[in-house]
């Protein structure tokens, strides 16, 4: 192997990439992302700018990403071990109306972007849902506790098993959102509830796959761990942006045609914003994941996911 070549992943890792359910072409069709250099001094964060795709009207495919992310629902809210192999119509609505049964119906709750969140992690990054936190809820007006999600990976450059916690934050203000997302991250390490999480993963693992099941749980013994691993925070910032306001106006297709340079301007904004709130920060030293994604308005999005999910029922 040539020097500075990643390690391979150990062959009971392999496999991983067997167990991601999102669909990455779904991604692809409404979903895209700015290309750019920019970095967080002294802190292992990647940032990645998402947006919306225009369809041939130019108009962003908000209601697209709605409707995709409920055409995941199943598979975000339930096991696949409590799943068939294959789901014929008939498991499909039921399946469909046991996971619908988990969101609430407040446009306010935050169940779409966690949905988004694992849609992001399974498609961009190939980490594969760990467990459905969803299913965990024992009452339907209940928020889920802890992270907003739990997803695996096994990061070759590094040569050990990633651990993927989850904050999804949609808020008009990006500041807020950043902000919220930053204490949500320090209250989970100060009250020591990323214990919690861990133990969820050996208890309640998504897939039928015990072999792989117990391996995870090997690398995430803390009293012997068969392996390295490491927690990196997946965080989704999902913000109103003004420029949005061009659409239907006389200035709409200049808002499309200079969409990517006006966007970029607005990246390094972001960029700055989340470097100010590392400055001091007792988790600066983890590692994390931002994706951000501008919005029309994050409450015409939420409304736009209900109101496709809970269509048509009685």
């Amino acid at each position: 192997m040539p020097p500075g070549s990643p390690i391979a992943a150990p062959p009971e890792f392999e496999t991983l990439a067997e167990y991601l359910e999102a669909v990455e072409a779904h991604y692809r069709a409404c979903m895209d992302h700015i290309d750019h250099d920019l970095v967080i001094d002294d802190v292992e964060a990647t940032l990645r700018f998402h947006h919306l795709k225009f369809d041939g009207s130019g108009v962003p495919k908000f209601e697209a990403l709605a409707n995709t992310l409920v055409e995941h629902v199943i598979y975000f809210c339930i096991a696949s071990r409590q799943r068939p192999g294959t789901l014929g119509a008939h498991e499909y609505i039921r399946l469909y109306k046991q996971a619908r049964d988990l969101f609430r119906k407040e446009d306010k709750s935050g169940e779409a972007g966690e949905l988004l969140l694992y849609f992001l992690l399974e498609t961009v990054l190939k980490a594969p849902q760990a467990v459905c936190k969803m299913s965990l809820k024992t009452n339907r007006r209940e928020e889920v506790k802890g992270s907003d999600g739990i997803h695996v990976a096994y990061d070759e450059d590094d040569d050990c098993l990633v651990l993927y916690l989850g904050e999804a934050k949609l808020y008009q203000s990006y500041g807020n959102a950043m902000t919220e997302a930053f204490m949500s991250i320090e209250t989970l390490h100060n009250q020591r509830r990323v214990d919690y999480e861990i133990e969820l993963v050996t208890s309640h693992f998504k897939h039928l796959d015990s072999n792989l099941q117990n391996r995870v749980s090997e690398y995430l013994d803390s009293t012997n761990p068969n392996g390295e691993w490491k927690i990196r925070h997946a965080c989704l910032i999902g913000f109103d942006w003004t420029k949005y306001s061009a659409l239907g106006t006389g200035k709409h297709k200049k808002f499309v045609a200079d969409f990517k340079s006006e966007y970029m301007k607005h990246c390094r904004r972001l960029a700055k914003k989340t470097s100010e709130l590392f400055d001091g920060y007792s988790c600066r030293h983890l590692s994390f994941e931002f994706f951000f994604i501008p919005f029309k308005s994050v409450a015409e999005f939420r409304a736009a996911f209900k109101r496709v999910l809970f269509a048509g029922e009685e």
